[in-house]
């Protein structure tokens, strides 16, 4: 996929994230990529800007395995879900060895 679709993706899923604290989502164990500091400064020379570059790239990768970390924690968190209300089924059934 072209690194324009990329940013342009990870922008449309990095704004429906941004409501939520990013502090609480660590604690699923998800580390939220920290955006290039070199964004701040000015780039004095074709050093800084192709290290910019770099940090910016490295910065989409990290975006994007966090957002697959976010995805991984809502599929388990969807099947444990789905585990309770098979068993909360199967009792209300009158069974009694449900797992």
């Amino acid at each position: 996929m072209p690194r324009t679709i990329q940013l342009f993706i990870l922008t449309i899923l990095a704004s429906a994230l941004t409501p939520i604290d990013a502090g609480a989502l660590n604690l699923f164990g998800c580390d939220p990529p920290r955006e290039p500091y070199c964004l701040d400064l000015p780039f004095d020379n074709e050093y800084t800007a192709r290290s910019c570059r770099l940090d910016t790239e490295r910065f989409i990768d990290q975006t994007t395995e966090y957002i697959t970390c976010l995805r991984d924690k809502a599929d388990e968190a969807t099947k444990a879900s789905n585990d309770v209300v098979e068993k909360y089924n199967c009792k209300s059934r009158g069974g009694h060895s449900c797992r």
